[in-house]
């Protein structure tokens, strides 16, 4: 089946479930070989009712899921629904469950030869917990979902003895509506298309939202959560703490919203009353610790927060904290321009073995937002000397061999404002193209088609899509409109991967509390996991691109005439299921 006819048959999926099974055209009731299909119906606030139906074609199929749904009780007045149909198997295999890497989350279904019946859609496979661990799905996934058979029996516990078993995979085509408009989906989430203006702003409201969800009364975060169960496990990481909090001062900046600012102070008042004293009394200085270490992110990441808050409040409050905080981050620099990763509590002993590669970026961007907070361009000298330490260690090296480092890009973007120099504009020229040239370009692979390195790792790609956008600024303020124009398209790409990742009702209807999910950002296809700094890059992104959509008066990205609107263009017209 095409998508289109997939989304054909969820716009008139309300009103078989409202009794209704008379076929709106000939052409659905066509076939004449089994067809599967899996019905989800919901009211968006609590977790949907599922049921699976087969049929000699996809219209009997979803009859027959409707009267299954309609036999357990009454229909929601305005239901949500989502249809996923089986559209090709693939050869029948012996796998141990545990050990088998053959299964791809998200994307394949299972169904299981000797019980039949056990047909399993990625969706429901998801929604159990069924992420790979060590790339291997783990039996107890499955063994909830199987039906109450004599061969589930049997099938139940080979699986839980780790026996081999029999599976057939399959991929499906889907679509969802919400009774105001019918959409084909990709991979459990909106189906690919382009950025616009409208929808980026939607997806920021959301992301706010979602934001201001994670927030806890003492200014902590919750800093991980599973969707499908509402587990909060424990833990917690204070350089993404002060991550947060950087991307809450921009998104206060955007929107302007109260409820932003007052959990921004009080995030930025529970780190900084974490802080201890670095170094030697005269120094001044202060550290944000965690656990038995002081790492150079965690105070840089908060340090930038405190600053990111000064810049776009005028509010002073935290300029004491912030100054010796930076105090910190000079102390931790040495004479060439690299840093001192972390240090060993309870002496501050620098550990000059272990590194952090992001750390030294998060430093020198800190420093350049100092200088702007401040009013004290002394604070320009370290951040130089540390972008050219890195910039250094990266000579001679090829686009494949240079370090993705959005830290650093988004510090230089800060250093070519404030000085000019053309070696920024080089080195982001390089780097810029090196992302570029890692980015998913393959239409008949939609599912993470403008992620990066052949997965859909969406924080990942939302961390090259901040360098991008950063680069884009540099390029645009040094007049290279060249490479301002190839890097805005390679962002277009990567913007519209992560619009279509970001949990919306579709993507969440099966899980534990839907509306607690929507607007966050998963980890990955068949990964629903989300966690702060999922939502910290990926809302950092999508702010610095809808600036640029208002500045430059663009309505959609890529350009449509591009090569890259070509390729999404393809991306959007691929296989269902993919």
């Amino acid at each position: 089946m095409s998508s289109d006819e997939v989304t054909a048959l969820v716009r008139a999926a309300p009103a078989v479930l409202a009794g209704d099974e008379r076929p709106p055209s000939v052409a659905m009731v066509g076939g004449g070989s089994l067809c599967v299909v899996r019905l989800a119906v919901g009211d968006g606030r609590a977790p949907s009712r599922r049921a699976t139906g087969q049929g000699a074609s996809a219209w009997e199929a979803l009859v027959a899921a409707a009267r299954q749904l309609r036999s357990a009780g009454a229909m929601p007045s305005k239901p949500i629904v989502r249809l996923d149909v089986a559209t090709g198997a693939a050869p029948v295999e012996t796998v141990t469950l545990g050990l088998w890497r053959g299964y791809s989350p998200g994307l394949d279904g299972l169904s299981f030869p000797d019980a039949p019946g056990a047909i399993l859609f990625p969706a429901e496979i998801t929604a159990a917990g069924g992420e790979t661990l060590l790339e291997c799905l783990m039996p107890r996934a499955i063994l909830d979902l199987l039906p109450a058979t004599p061969q589930s029996q049997v099938l139940r516990a080979s699986m839980t003895d780790l026996k081999p078993v029999r599976v057939q995979r399959f991929r499906v085509a889907s679509a969802f509506t919400d009774g105001a408009a019918a959409r084909p989906m990709c991979a459990g989430h909106r189906a690919v298309d382009f950025v616009r203006a409208p929808e980026l702003a939607a997806s920021l409201r959301a992301g706010t939202e979602a934001l201001l969800r994670m927030c806890n009364a003492d200014g902590s975060f919750l800093y991980v959560y599973n969707p499908p169960t509402g587990e909060k496990p424990r833990g917690y990481n204070m350089p993404r703490h002060g991550g947060m909090l950087w991307v809450m001062g921009d998104l206060y900046a955007w929107g302007r919203d109260e409820r932003v600012l007052g959990a921004l102070r009080r995030g930025l008042e529970w780190a900084l009353a974490k802080t201890i004293p670095f170094g030697r009394a005269e120094d001044n200085a202060s550290c944000v610790p965690e656990g038995r270490w002081v790492e150079l992110g965690a105070t840089a990441l908060n340090a930038l927060a405190a600053a990111r808050y000064q810049i776009v409040t005028g509010d002073r409050r935290f300029e004491p904290q912030l100054r010796r905080l930076g105090a910190m981050l000079v102390l931790a620099q040495d004479r060439d321009g690299g840093f001192v990763h972390r240090y060993g509590l309870p002496g501050m002993e620098p550990d000059t073995e272990w590194e952090c590669p992001y750390y030294p970026g998060e430093a020198i961007l800190a420093m350049t937002h100092m200088a702007r907070a401040l009013n004290e361009p002394r604070w320009l000298a370290p951040a130089a000397k540390g972008a050219r330490f890195l910039i250094a260690r990266e000579q001679g090296k090829g686009p494949g061999q240079i370090p993705h480092d959005h830290w650093l890009l988004m510090a230089l973007d800060e250093l070519h404002a404030a000085d000019g120099e053309s070696e920024w504009v080089q080195y982001a020229e390089r780097l810029a193209t090196a992302i570029a040239l890692a980015q998913n370009r393959a239409p008949l692979a939609a599912w993470r088609f403008g992620a990066f390195n052949n997965n859909s790792a969406v924080t990942a790609a939302a961390c090259r899509g901040e360098a991008l956008a950063a680069a884009w600024r540099l390029f645009q303020r040094a007049s290279q409109p060249a490479s301002a124009g190839q890097t805005l398209a390679a962002l277009g790409l990567c913007a519209a991967f992560q619009l279509r990742m970001q949990h919306s009702i579709e993507s969440v209807m099966d899980f534990r509390d839907p509306p607690f999910a929507i607007g966050m950002f998963p980890e990955a296809v068949g990964k629903p996991s989300v966690r702060i700094d999922y939502l910290q890059h990926n809302m950092s992104v999508l702010l610095a691109l809808a600036r640029i959509m208002e500045s430059q008066k663009l309505a959609t990205l890529p350009d449509p005439g591009s090569v890259e609107g070509r390729l999404l263009q393809q991306a959007r017209q691929g296989p269902p299921g993919q």
